[in-house]
């Protein structure tokens, strides 16, 4: 399920947001009163889009709207404001360059926005790099963590080398040795090529992240 973020400090302006918002989509809505409250959420979590009211906005200082003006270069970030004696929302929004204002069909236009995101994001993940990170991996079933190292790597996941049988429970923790700044990322197993089966492949098993942050997914960009 997908995540956007709504800064405000107004509670009406809230609930019609919310009210609209469960019409389009069923993204989980996180709430936070400041950019500042927002960045620190997005130190461990990933949203789809931004949407932050003029009047918050204009109370932050210099320093947060240079970070939510950098910010929409990379995910869709919505301006908005009720419209005067309505409950309805109006506003622009930008990603990528790209800037949109629009009254009436106005959200609708920012939940699909955020749907082309998601979409890239999915396009990206798809690539894998082959790229050596040095990793320990955490299951309840294995003693001590397993020290190893990665085969390939991409935004949704890597594959990592490994002799050990498919655990019965798929899901791991992958700790990154390389980046010891990064907290442990929880990932699914998904697939597992057995040792001796192949010559041609490494014997290892294939993870895929649950909800990397968005500082997981800088590193993992530069790799």
């Amino acid at each position: 399920m997908g995540h956007f973020a709504l800064i405000t400090t107004d509670t009406e302006l809230a609930k019609v947001t919310l009210d609209a918002v469960h019409r389009f989509t069923d993204y989980q809505i996180i709430t936070v009163t400041t950019i500042t409250e927002y960045k620190l959420w997005a130190r461990d979590n990933h949203s789809h889009g931004v949407m932050i009211d003029m009047k918050t906005l204009l109370r932050g200082d210099h320093d947060e709207r240079f970070f939510l003006n950098e910010l929409s270069k990379f995910l869709p970030v919505a301006k908005i404001r009720l419209v005067p004696g309505k409950p309805e929302l109006t506003g622009s929004y930008e990603w990528e360059g790209t800037n949109e204002n629009s009254d009436g069909d106005f959200l609708l236009g920012f939940v699909r926005t955020m749907k082309k995101y998601e979409e890239s994001l999915l396009r990206r993940e798809s690539v894998r790099k082959p790229v050596v990170l040095n990793i320990r991996v955490h299951h309840p079933a294995w003693p001590t963590p397993l020290k190893t190292n990665t085969v390939n790597v991409s935004m949704g996941g890597l594959f990592f080398i490994s002799a050990l049988e498919n655990p019965k429970d798929k899901w791991v923790e992958v700790e990154f040795a390389d980046f010891p700044q990064l907290p442990r990322l929880k990932a699914e197993i998904r697939w597992h090529l057995e040792w001796g089966k192949t010559r041609h492949h490494y014997p290892g098993f294939g993870v895929q992240f649950e909800a990397p942050s968005e500082h997981h997914r800088t590193v993992l960009s530069e790799l």
